[in-house]
């Protein structure tokens, strides 16, 4: 009976820290309602950590697994002892484990607090590796004390996961400008992505300008790429989103940033896609989020699937094209073409200044890296993947 009620407690964290991964950047969820759903999962671990004993076994069976969030909720169950035999074991199985538990149990690392034991024997982890152990750089960069100086050998001389890991870490501790230019260069598109956001991060003056040009070519630029540019961008980078918007493979993702950069200029892009079947929902979305204006649907639609095996996004109503064109032409005068939008109100990047808690996730994200590219100095501790409580207390 209590291993079946522990069972229970391992499914609902698991489901848990999943919907917590993808709502991370959700523009229908702020840090109030991203805090209850993190209280709900805290209840589910102290439930399994008061049963760690009993379950022990099958607890460090998930660590060597197949499975990212079993392997998180195993992982961070054990943190949650006070069991220091718990959280060696929890150590021993990230040296060990396949790649999906590495990363449940890397992100385990990162979510829970650090205990000094931990962090010792990760900066130990990491000093016999020579700097390249990328869970080592991961975790202790998240909590914001990776050592001085271990980023000098993983930059030039790690794997690729050592390097996506150093270029998150430039980002999250700083580091020599030109850690972040050589990764930029590098042959691996996540890393060139990651150092861009780095640079970014570090308010780097070249990191804007170096950002067109990877956008601007065919052959490097890349969906996160356009993410990042219309988190810095301005009315200059409408056009380069509105070309990337026709390419197939870049389309939501260019879509997706004209909703973000957020000027009149990007909804005029956004109505000549507005009449594709593949945009037109993305499209639709982008509309609102600048203008606050809810577009005219096609009144009888179908996805073409059954009920059963359509997504959330498959379900969303379809924007009528030409009823949406007609709406933005009379109410467009309505709108300072010199300034962004969002929601139908000037969207004033200074606000997360005085108030880094505000709005939803995904426009709190891009605001504030937009603000980091000004003012680098701004926040050093802030990690927003981090739980709300933590991210409360660094910004107090």
């Amino acid at each position: 009976m209590l291993l079946d009620i522990l069972e229970e407690h391992l499914e609902e964290t698991e489901i848990l820290w999943s919907s917590r991964r993808i709502t991370m950047r959700s523009p229908n969820l702020d840090l109030r309602g991203l805090a209850a759903l993190e209280a709900r999962l805290s209840a589910h671990l102290e439930g399994l950590a008061l049963g760690a004993r009993e379950s022990r076994e099958s607890l460090e069976a998930a660590l060597t697994g197949c499975d990212t969030d079993r392997a998180f909720a195993a992982a961070a169950a054990l943190l949650t002892t006070r069991d220091p035999g718990a959280r060696q074991g929890v150590r021993q199985a990230l040296a060990v484990s396949l790649p999906p538990a590495r990363r449940g149990i890397t992100e385990a690392l990162c979510h829970m607090p650090l205990k000094d034991d931990t962090r010792a024997a990760l900066e130990i982890q990491l000093e016999r590796s020579a700097g390249l152990d990328p869970a080592a750089i991961e975790v202790l960069s998240f909590h914001r004390c990776l050592p001085d100086g271990n980023l000098a050998l993983a930059v030039p001389g790690g794997d690729r996961e050592t390097r996506r890991a150093a270029a998150r870490a430039i980002g999250r501790m700083g580091g020599r400008a030109d850690w972040a230019q050589w990764l930029v260069g590098d042959d691996d598109q996540a890393v060139r992505d990651l150092a861009l956001q780095a640079a970014a991060r570090c308010g780097l003056p070249w990191a804007h300008r170096k950002l067109r040009l990877v956008c601007g070519d065919g052959e490097r630029v890349s969906p996160e790429s356009l993410r990042l540019l219309a988190c810095l961008g301005d009315r200059s980078d409408i056009e380069l989103l509105r070309t990337c918007a026709h390419r197939h493979e870049l389309g939501d993702a260019a879509v997706a940033g004209l909703g973000t950069l957020g000027y009149t200029g990007c909804v005029d892009a956004l109505m000549e896609v507005v009449g594709d079947a593949r945009l037109a929902r993305a499209a639709g979305r982008a509309f609102k989020r600048i203008t606050g204006l809810e577009p005219p649907v096609i009144a009888e639609q179908s996805s073409g699937l059954e009920i059963e095996d359509a997504t959330f996004e498959d379900l969303r109503p379809i924007p009528d094209a030409g009823a949406t064109r007609a709406l933005w032409r009379e109410r467009r005068a309505g709108f300072d073409a010199h300034i962004r939008w969002r929601d139908g109100e000037p969207l004033e990047t200074g606000r997360w200044k005085q108030a880094p808690y505000l709005g939803d996730l995904l426009t709190r994200r891009e605001e504030l890296t937009r603000l980091w590219m000004q003012e680098p100095a701004l926040f050093p501790k802030l990690e927003l993947d981090a739980p709300v409580a933590r991210q409360r207390a660094v910004t107090a």
